[in-house]
């Protein structure tokens, strides 16, 4: 499935107080930034998927589409990050970004950079174990979430 960043995201039906923006949704032959990103965003991107609790899971991502590199677990200094089929849920004051989890691959291995805004919103996110993320992901949700 592809998206370009911050485009509308729409693949699992769910009404939201706030816009969906897609993050990472990359294909093969469409423009893909690259460049350096803050060691920090991507320390705290591993952090948020060190953990499969809060993933939304529903669409299935069978490899890389740069590398066909199937989905399997990474390791990044010293932590487990998940590479299934589940997406990643970062919330912010007027939207929640929507990222796959071989965002981690994409930024590692491939130099994509996400965009500004959500690499802020990264770095503000609370854990996701924390009362604090559900509450800032169920404020914009209108319906339960299936954690």
């Amino acid at each position: 499935m592809y998206y370009r960043d911050l485009d509308h995201w729409d693949a699992i039906p769910v009404a939201t107080a706030v816009p969906l923006l897609a993050v990472g949704w990359l294909r093969a032959g469409a423009p893909m930034p690259c460049g350096p990103i803050n060691p920090a965003v991507v320390d705290r991107i591993a952090e948020l998927l060190a953990t499969e609790e809060g993933l939304l899971t529903s669409l299935s991502v069978d490899s890389c589409p740069f590398c066909a590199m199937p989905i399997a677990p990474i390791s990044y200094k010293g932590m487990r990050i998940s590479m299934n089929n589940g997406r990643l849920v970062i919330p912010d004051a007027t939207c929640c970004y929507v990222a796959p989890a071989m965002i981690m691959h994409l930024i590692v291995d491939h130099n994509y950079l996400p965009p500004a805004r959500f690499c802020e919103a990264v770095l503000r996110c609370p854990p996701r174990r924390s009362t604090e993320y559900r509450q800032a992901i169920e404020q914009h949700w209108q319906q339960p979430i299936n954690w």
